[in-house]
């Protein structure tokens, strides 16, 4: 995986370009607008099926919503999720929402001054078989 610096605020095109090995632009494409605004995840899974690599979502510390109970799921503590490539949703050091490609062994920001603080879901790249 190659890092790619973004151009605007857009870091999520840009993260899911690395992970998925193609062009910002060619993401933009898909989407049909310039995502100036921003871009939903499943916009970005939307493209990944279309090449044929599911974005699987990983929650490192899941809530069970209807009574706010926090699971820990056997093995979990280990995050066996971190050994495939994907994208980490979080935010920077300042609070503010942010999207980082993960190698499979370390963070790639495409941010031009990266202040990736965490993340809160990871979307790991599976390769389907068609």
């Amino acid at each position: 995986m190659k890092l790619i610096k973004q151009k605007g605020p857009r870091c999520l095109i840009w993260a899911a370009a690395m992970v998925l090995d193609t062009e910002p632009e060619e993401i933009i494409e898909f989407v049909g607008r310039d995502c100036i605004a921003g871009v939903h995840i499943q916009e970005i899974q939307a493209f990944a099926f279309s090449k044929g690599i599911a974005l699987c979502p990983y929650e490192p510390h899941p809530v069970l919503a209807s009574t706010l109970i926090k699971i820990e799921p056997i093995g979990w503590q280990e995050e066996p999720w971190l050994k495939y490539e994907g994208i980490m949703l979080g935010e920077t050091n300042d609070g503010k929402y942010h999207a980082v490609a993960w190698d499979g062994g370390q963070i790639l920001d495409p941010a031009i001054n990266p202040k990736f603080a965490g993340y809160h879901m990871f979307y790991a790249k599976m390769i389907l078989n068609h």
